[in-house]
């Protein structure tokens, strides 16, 4: 799969583990109460299935998980009617094998969803035709059905309560992904006020300084050649700092909208990355073994080729160099950006991620300013965090910090 899976967050796997603490509670009083022996291995035989939901789910099967336990608990209720009687085991396992159906398939609107849903009326109709006519096989005491009948009520109320907390939980998480999606939208929406700003202000000061120039140059007819070549290298540069501005504005607000995320080959992309990028021969790279990223390819281009250009684009040295490598904690993994270049003192660290910022005048002919802040939104994004720790004339360390289920190695 392509997605974040954990097996113990599903529904299924919660209800799959919720039926076997009730067997296991079943047989022991089964066996204090004298349940005939073929219950036993029934109880067996649904413990079993269990078993190979939870297998299924480890695999990353859920959908296969969904459709092997709901065919299983129809086909229990089903046999379980000629079995043990039709008034002991028809209403207390259809009702909750239909409410499982609505459980598992919550979200998807498909044809597989409405098919398990509806499932249980033709096994009530077969059981209300056929079944409940056939002998009943195992021939129990009124009395320990009895007993049996109200054990089965007490465990279908605790099931009944089980869904009831699965659905409130689910509420819940859906109440607390759309506050996460209004304060996206309140987000929007301030980047689109600064945004506003940036065009109105940050462009317009090179722009009229462009304009003023070209008319000095038309209009001036006392400028010598070296003074106009002077003025149109001024242009020319100043053009190309308004074209950067744009591309890095335009960067960021690409940040903003939310990209699919898959596992990504960590590896693979700062390869592709190093054999665009035109770099300094003196300039060193050396890359540790990496793990696959669960991020949007867009995501993680963006950021490796930020940290990349940075190292490279603020190292003063001889000879440069970068060391890309990995670390994790209890909690956290680490994508780690370690270089030898100018380094940064206590003010410039505060302000590194701010727009617009330059840290050192090497930089300012090409450089918009920006990409440590559209690394740091593109980190945020994903729930992430970075970690910054420089000192001047030494170099610089940056740590892209995601939970380590983000991360993952894989066998070649």
């Amino acid at each position: 799969m392509d997605n974040l899976f954990d097996p113990k967050s599903t529904v299924v796997y919660k209800i799959a583990i919720l039926t076997c603490i009730l067997l296991v509670l079943q047989t022991i009083i089964g066996l204090f109460l004298g349940y005939p022996p073929l219950i036993f291995a029934y109880f067996a035989f649904v413990f079993a299935t269990m078993g190979i939901v939870t297998l299924l789910l480890k695999r990353q099967k859920e959908t296969s998980a969904k459709i092997f336990f709901l065919s299983s608990a129809y086909f229990n209720i089903f046999l379980l009617t000629p079995i043990f009687g039709y008034e002991l085991n028809t209403h207390l396992s259809l009702i909750p094998g239909v409410g499982m159906a609505l459980i598992f398939f919550d979200k998807e609107i498909g044809n597989r969803k409405w098919f398990f849903v509806f499932a249980g009326f033709p096994v009530w109709l077969a059981i209300e035709i056929w079944a409940k006519k056939w002998p009943v096989v195992v021939n129990i005491s009124p009395t320990i059905q009895e007993q049996m009948g109200l054990v089965n009520i007490a465990f279908t109320m605790i099931t009944s309560f089980f869904m009831y907390y699965v659905f409130t939980q689910r509420s819940n998480k859906q109440l607390a992904e759309i506050r996460e999606e209004r304060k996206h939208a309140e987000n929007s929406v301030n980047r689109l006020t600064q945004f506003s700003y940036v065009l109105t202000h940050d462009l317009k000061s090179p722009l009229a300084t462009i304009s003023s120039m070209t008319d000095l140059v038309s209009n001036d007819d006392s400028l010598s050649k070296a003074e106009i070549d002077e003025l149109l290298f001024l242009l020319n540069k100043k053009a190309q700092s308004s074209a950067r501005l744009i591309e890095g504005i335009t960067e960021y607000f690409k940040t903003t909208q939310k990209q699919e995320p898959q596992w990504e080959n960590t590896e693979s992309i700062i390869s592709e990355i190093l054999s665009l990028l035109t770099l300094n021969p003196n300039f060193n790279i050396k890359i540790d073994t990496l793990p696959e990223i669960f991020l949007s390819q867009i995501a993680i281009r963006q950021l490796a080729q930020n940290m990349i250009t940075n190292a490279h684009k603020y190292n003063d040295k001889e000879i440069g160099e970068l060391h890309i490598f990995y670390t994790e904690d209890a909690e956290y993994g680490r994508l780690c950006f370690k270089d030898n270049g100018v380094g940064m003192n206590k003010r410039q660290q505060k302000k590194a991620f701010e727009l617009y910022t330059l840290f050192h005048k090497m930089a300012e002919s090409q450089s918009s300013g920006m990409g440590l802040a559209i690394a740091k939104e593109l980190v945020e994004s994903n729930d992430g965090f970075i970690e910054l720790s420089s000192e001047v004339g030494v170099g610089t360390q940056f740590n892209l910090c995601f939970s380590k289920k983000k991360f993952r190695f894989t066998k070649n």
